[in-house]
């Protein structure tokens, strides 16, 4: 076997190797890399100063609530622009 076969073999079992460990390491710590954020569930009034509604970074909003088909309420802020004709609001 000549050194290019050699370089070639070896550089596959290699590459091969590596690849089955990574995907053993993945699938046996998969929980753990996750990202679960931690987010409370309280209210706005509760949230530090600035953090409460977009007033508070002198804004204008309107308060919005939307009630869904299975009765539930979703509680959010429209904030427009001054001059919506050159940069419409964004609602997503």
């Amino acid at each position: 076997m000549d050194k290019v076969q050699s370089f070639f073999i070896t550089s596959a079992t290699i590459i091969g190797v590596a690849g089955v460990s990574l995907t053993l390491l993945l699938y046996f710590f998969q929980n753990k890399i996750l990202y679960l954020p931690g987010t409370p569930n309280r209210l706005p009034s509760e949230n530090e100063k600035g953090y409460r509604n977009p007033g508070e970074s002198k804004l204008t909003y309107d308060d919005v609530v939307i009630k869904t088909a299975d009765g539930v309420k979703l509680h959010g802020w429209l904030v427009k622009m001054a001059d919506s004709t050159k940069r419409p609001t964004l609602v997503y």
